[in-house]
């Protein structure tokens, strides 16, 4: 893959929960992630906040501008005081932080830890970070490969994997995976693959852009996700849609 030099402009992010009172301003952060930028020679071309709570799974209104201007204007780099601006799910912090930006264009810079993403420092303590989840999870952790090599022959996942190829069914689908909740055990990586693509749908609709062709690994952990709970899930469906899936049990949808 061809490698794109990063330039020093440079989006600043703040946040605040509606429990840090008055403690926490979105004025000392902004100072000091301006102070962090001048020490590292970065140029601040904007800062961008958050306010108040946001719902799980959802980015929140100023993170999504943030992702909408850093494509746009072809950022280098984000810089956030410490990753409980990002989000307090655990979860949505590590797919913010390993999967939101291609590390060749953009990184991001955590002011408090004096680290960015690029560092092999970071890349070690991430890496080491994903092994602690999947302790969360340890039997579908330990599933083995063979069982998604299974399903993947399935006309309905090969149907449901082309579906989320096109916006208008990929949004619709998890979604309605969302609906599911805590009766969903999913992998680490199935995990950032919903969640990592979901934001993604959703960064893609702000800039204009849909998204067509996603034929990946992630697209078809999401795919393998769909088929094992598709009894449950399909409850959650249309009647219109639960027909276009299993009207035909071969083929491509479109």
């Amino acid at each position: 893959m061809e490698k794109h030099p990063k330039n020093p402009k440079a989006l600043l992010y703040c946040s605040v929960w509606p429990d840090e009172g008055t403690d926490f301003s979105l004025e000392s952060q902004s100072v000091e992630l301006q102070t962090y930028c001048l020490m590292n020679g970065l140029d601040v071309i904007d800062i961008i906040s958050d306010v108040g709570p946001h719902v799980k799974g959802k980015i929140r209104a100023g993170m999504e501008r943030l992702l909408a201007k850093a494509m746009q204007e072809g950022v280098g780099h984000i810089v956030i005081q410490d990753v409980g601006r990002v989000g307090r799910d655990s979860r949505e912090v590590m797919t913010f932080l390993r999967e939101t930006f291609d590390v060749n264009r953009t990184e991001i810079h955590i002011s408090a830890w004096k680290i960015s993403t690029a560092s092999a420092e970071c890349a070690r303590l991430l890496a080491m970070a994903g092994e602690i989840f999947t302790l969360d999870q340890p039997r579908a952790a330990q599933e083995p490969v063979v069982r998604s090599e299974k399903y993947r022959i399935k006309p309905l996942w090969v149907k449901l994997f082309g579906m989320l190829q096109d916006e208008r069914y990929a949004e619709l689908l998890i979604k309605a995976l969302f609906q599911l909740k805590d009766t969903v055990n999913l992998t680490e990586k199935e995990y950032l693959a919903v969640h990592g693509g979901y934001d993604h749908l959703n960064m893609f609709r702000a800039l204009g852009f849909r998204i067509k062709g996603e034929k990946t690994d992630n697209t078809k952990l999401v795919a393998d996700v769909l088929i094992r709970y598709w009894d449950k899930l399909k409850l959650h469906l249309s009647a219109d849609l639960h027909r276009i899936i299993e009207g035909s049990e071969t083929g491509a949808v479109l």
